[in-house]
């Protein structure tokens, strides 16, 4: 269930930005959103990530770990895509330079964020193994559908969270 998760958020399902400006609206339509939410629960259903040999799952944990570095990496030393920039990508904030962070913060946050990332893949690919064995416990017949069939839920409840406006949630767009 982790990659999946993470497979769907680096889709590109929100952040439509404007030199990094949230607009609170996704950037798929919605029948590309549901074929993603069906694609999610097919993946989900027909690949259980627990059953895979221990160091293929370590492998895609800890991929999953360096692609969130090297996304937060890519973050931190381009400012024009942070999240409070304004349309000519300078920050709105006069008391954030738009300076790149020295080398050992950005190591430390870099490896913050893959370790986040690898745990919580790691995690999620443990849930999702004692849910199928509760499941598969109580008698339900093929527990990979319903896992499957809740992974394309969350989906597109994701989606539907994407799209309503950042005040709903009493957060500003530009902070």
């Amino acid at each position: 269930m982790g990659p999946l998760v993470v497979m769907n958020a680096v889709s590109g399902s929100s952040h439509a930005r404007l030199c990094g400006v949230q607009t609170g609206v996704s950037k798929l339509s919605w029948p590309r959103e549901l074929a993603l939410a069906a694609v999610t629960g097919v993946v989900t259903a027909a690949l259980p990530v627990h059953r895979l040999p221990r160091g293929v799952r370590w492998t895609a944990h800890a991929g999953l770990g360096l692609a969130a570095a090297g996304a937060v990496a890519w973050t931190m030393h381009h400012p024009e895509d942070r999240p409070n920039a304004t349309p000519d990508c300078s920050t709105s904030d006069p008391a954030e330079p738009d300076s790149v962070p020295g080398t050992a913060t950005t190591l430390g946050v870099e490896a913050a964020a893959g370790l986040v990332t690898a745990a919580t893949s790691a995690g999620g690919t443990a849930l999702d193994h004692a849910i199928e064995r509760r499941l598969a416990d109580r008698g339900v017949r093929r527990p990979r559908w319903w896992i499957g069939a809740a992974a394309s839920l969350v989906s597109v409840a994701g989606g539907v969270l994407e799209r309503r406006p950042a005040r709903e949630f009493g957060v500003s767009a530009t902070r």
